[in-house]
């Protein structure tokens, strides 16, 4: 069996270029001894690639102008459509309300329908620099934010609103046993945001139901393999406020890795 994995360009991989590269390693090696014939691209090259010869492919890309245009009828983890969507903040959001996933409240465009502060989050587009996502605690600062990514020609903007509480790091593989989760300590971070959030207190939650609900925003969009940030407030209910297709796994790879390479298999022996 022949696997093509695409990893993730540096553009896309802001702070952590050597951790998404080595989580796609450990996985790559470990299909190696299990037998599998596996190829390694960027995903620059995705487009120019044949898929004649591979049974399955494994994709960190980002670069959404090439995965609108990539065409294969062969399983993929992530599938196209749910990193596309997992690209657009604005549509995740949607999806989520609809899906009864637990979230905190937002809204659309510039005029805030949610109570200050709030979360300013480019709509669609992946994060690539600090204003992608700004804290605003009043009207000044909210048209600011907007005026920045205006001016970085980002038009679509979701308000969240900001929500006290312990925020919590999870990853998952959907459709397997494996998930783990951390309190954020702003270690590993792209632009240092966690420390809004200041230290954790504890507050008392489920693992089991996080799992369940990430699990089912995974089956939604259609990202297997997935990780995000969740509040947990001080009465233990949980809020996603982050979801994300193949992140870096860096407090978890080894067992992350394992997760995926079942997950491959199971949908490979599914075709």
């Amino acid at each position: 069996m022949r696997v093509l994995g695409i990893m993730r360009g540096s553009r896309y991989s802001v702070n952590m270029a050597g951790l998404d590269a080595a989580i796609l390693q450990a996985v790559v090696e470990r299909l190696r001894r299990k037998g599998f014939t596996v190829d390694i691209i960027p995903e620059s090259d995705m487009l120019s690639t044949g898929l004649e010869r591979y049974d399955l492919v494994l994709s960190m890309a980002r670069d959404i102008t090439a995965l609108s245009q990539f065409r294969t009828t062969l399983p993929c983890l992530n599938t196209t459509e749910g990193i596309l969507a997992c690209s657009r903040k604005a549509l995740v959001a949607q999806v989520f309300q609809r899906a009864g996933i637990p979230q905190p409240a937002f809204s659309l465009g510039e005029s805030p329908k949610v109570r200050f502060p709030l979360w300013v989050k480019r709509g669609s587009g992946c994060s690539e620099e600090k204003s992608d996502t700004a804290y605003v605690s009043d009207e000044q600062e909210l048209k600011a934010a907007i005026a920045t990514l205006r001016e970085r020609g980002i038009t679509e903007c979701l308000l969240q609103e900001h929500v006290e509480g312990d925020l919590v790091k999870f990853y998952g593989v959907e459709g397997t046993p494996f998930f783990h989760w951390l309190y954020a300590d702003g270690t590993h971070s792209k632009f240092g945001l966690e420390r809004l959030n200041g230290k954790h207190k504890g507050y008392a939650f489920s693992p089991l139901a996080l799992k369940a609900i990430a699990d089912k925003a995974a089956r939604q969009l259609g990202v297997q393999i997935y990780g995000g940030d969740c509040i947990v407030d001080q009465r233990g209910q949980l809020n996603i406020i982050d979801f994300n297709d193949w992140p870096s796994f860096y407090c978890c790879q080894g067992k992350a890795a394992e997760a995926i390479v079942e997950r491959t298999t199971n949908a490979m022996t599914k075709q």
